[in-house]
């Protein structure tokens, strides 16, 4: 993403807050904001990432089963249902682009299964 331009000269100090430059990926005038990461992420992803990613999703699918089990209506727990289904659908899905991307392929994890494994 491209920085945001400099103000023009006779608008005052411009430019957006430090803050939000930070929040942004962008530096603010006196550069990155604090507890702004140096650069471009590693090899890691960026801050926090995709495990947090799935760590929210988690949550999400905890929540909802805590839900499911107080709720009384059966249509809304069908629909709570449906909702946790979708994101065990994409908890599924990043886990496959995750084992296909350090060359887990279906025959080591049938393999795995067979031996008692995750």
């Amino acid at each position: 993403m491209p920085p945001f331009p400099a103000a023009p000269p006779d608008a005052g100090p411009g430019g957006p807050p430090p803050e939000l430059m930070a929040l942004l990926g962008g530096a603010g005038p006196g550069g990155p904001g604090p507890g702004a990461p140096p650069g471009p992420a590693g090899p890691g992803g960026p801050p926090g990432g995709e495990r947090e990613a799935v760590n929210y999703l988690r949550q999400a699918i905890d929540a909802i089963q805590q839900y499911i089990s107080v709720e009384p209506d059966d249509i809304d727990v069908q629909a709570a249902m449906k909702v946790m289904a979708g994101l065990q659908q994409i908890l599924a899905k990043d886990q496959k682009d995750m084992e296909t991307s350090v060359g887990i392929t279906p025959q080591v994890r049938f393999m795995r299964k067979a031996q008692g494994g995750p």
